[in-house]
C-alpha cells in the first residue's frame, strides 16, 4: 500500500488544491488506486475558489500487459 499526498497552494489568490491517493499493487499486473481531490480558496471567483464545490473521489483499476 503506497500513500501519496499532493498539495498546491496559490499565494496570490490564497487557494489550495489537495490530492490524497492510495495505491495497492495486488499483483505484478493488477494495481488498485483510490483517491480524492479537494479545492478551496478565500477570494471569490479567483484561483481554486471557482472549483470549491467540485471535489472529487475516484477509483482506478490498472492492468499491466506483458
Amino acid at each position: 500500500l503506497t500513500p501519496s499526498l499532493f498539495w498546491m497552494h496559490d499565494i496570490t489568490t490564497e487557494s489550495n488544491f489537495l490530492r490524497y491517493q492510495f495505491t495497492y499493487d495486488y499483483t505484478n499486473e493488477w494495481r488498485f488506486t483510490i483517491g480524492a481531490m479537494t479545492f478551496d480558496g478565500n477570494k471569490k471567483d479567483r484561483g481554486f475558489k471557482i472549483f470549491e464545490n467540485k471535489d472529487q473521489l475516484y477509483f482506478k483499476l490498472s492492468y499491466k500487459w506483458g
